[in-house]
């Protein structure tokens, strides 16, 4: 007994002084940046986020046929561990400024999150940036809270188009604008199916919005995450708890996460949300999309791709296999037609792609919405 407990004590020391020096080892390197993943974990961003935690969608409803939106003339605020900012909205619940006695040319902006300006105060959104670098009025109609292309449609349709505006942008997330309004994605999930927002139709018209039996419009937009009836779940769960826990708490989730993105690399698909979308989803994105610049009536509708972290690690020497998409020929297509632009973002890849992104989140950060504004008004000038 007295050996096996002297083996277990040398084990349990072992493995202690092994950890120490992989997070020391997995510490050095993300701050010399040697890993693909640099990100400082939650716990060393020494930000409280007891009053923020619960604030990510405050002051959201779903009671319009759109889904998520705003209340009108309302300051909340937005936080996680590595943000804390405020969102106030205009008389339509747009994050934006006043969209009454507007002077010279109009920009209406679609899309989700991205749009909206998740993470950054106003005046560091895209949006605000491009107003003032190409000297025109920008209404946003962005969104988050699962804002996908039949959404955006329908925002443009029964508010966006009836103000006066010159040309529309969208912005575009393969990440999760195939899946948003992809009825079957998501009625496996009993919490998703009490939100009132709309899905793709199975008519012919698939752009007649449909929504769940049990959906209800609110002025309470709840938390609804994905659950499922899997026999599995408690093992999901378990993995993702893990998961989260060194992401963030242990700078070896850095390592860890590289170790990963190059594992994927052998098979360019695997997780690629560039590449990832099947053939009824991405017509769907595209057919959503030709029906706002059916009701745009002529006026240019220009488009810019969004990368994440993950597309820019696994496209990258591997741009050219986007050309053969569906969704990445029709949206170019609905551009050219229309007199608009084409811009994906993956063509406009800097050194470190991590800086574009918040540490504790996947939306873009102060510096990615620099970037991002930048590469539009470049396209927007040629």
């Amino acid at each position: 007994m007295r050996n096996i407990m002297s083996w277990i004590k040398t084990v349990s020391m072992q493995l202690i002084i092994g950890i120490f020096f992989l997070e020391l080892f997995s510490f050095l390197g993300s701050k010399a940046g040697i890993f693909i993943v640099n990100y400082t974990p939650a716990l060393y961003q020494f930000q409280s986020s007891s009053s923020i935690a619960e604030s990510y969608h405050e002051g959201r409803t779903e009671r319009e046929v759109w889904g998520a939106w705003r209340r009108p003339n309302s300051t909340t605020r937005q936080g996680r561990e590595c943000f804390d900012i405020e969102i106030s909205t205009n008389e339509v619940g747009a994050r934006d400024s006043s969209f009454e006695q507007l002077e010279g040319k109009n920009l209406v902006l679609l899309g989700d999150s991205f749009a909206e300006g998740f993470g950054v105060e106003y005046t560091n959104t895209a949006q605000y940036i491009l107003e003032q670098k190409l000297g025109i009025n920008v209404l946003n109609f962005g969104s988050a809270g699962n804002f996908g292309p039949l959404q955006q449609y329908l925002i443009y349709r029964d508010l966006a188009s009836s103000y006066e505006h010159d040309s529309v942008l969208i912005f575009v997330l393969p990440a999760n604008d195939f899946t948003d309004n992809d009825r079957a994605y998501w009625e496996g999930s009993e919490a998703n199916r009490i939100r009132y927002r709309p899905y793709y139709s199975y008519q012919d018209n698939i752009l007649t919005p449909w929504y769940f039996p049990e959906a209800t419009a609110t002025d309470i937009y709840g938390d609804y995450s994905v659950s499922t009836d899997s026999s599995n779940v408690t093992a999901i769960n378990l993995t993702v708890r893990i998961k989260k826990f060194l992401i963030g708490n242990l700078w070896l989730s850095n390592p860890l996460r590289t170790l990963s993105y190059i594992l994927t690399k052998h098979d360019i698909t695997a997780g690629n949300y560039y590449l990832s979308a099947t053939e009824e989803q991405q017509s769907d994105l595209v057919r959503a999309y030709s029906s706002v610049v059916v009701e745009a009536a002529g006026k240019p509708v220009s488009f810019v791709i969004i990368p994440t972290q993950r597309d820019f690690m696994l496209l990258e020497n591997n741009v050219e296999l986007v050309e053969s998409q569906i969704w990445h020929q029709g949206l170019k297509e609905l551009a050219s037609s229309s007199g608009g632009v084409f811009i994906d973002l993956i063509n406009f890849r800097t050194r470190d792609t991590t800086k574009l992104f918040h540490t504790c989140d996947g939306h873009w950060s102060e510096f990615g919405n620099i970037w991002a504004a930048g590469a539009i008004v470049d396209e927007f000038s040629h």
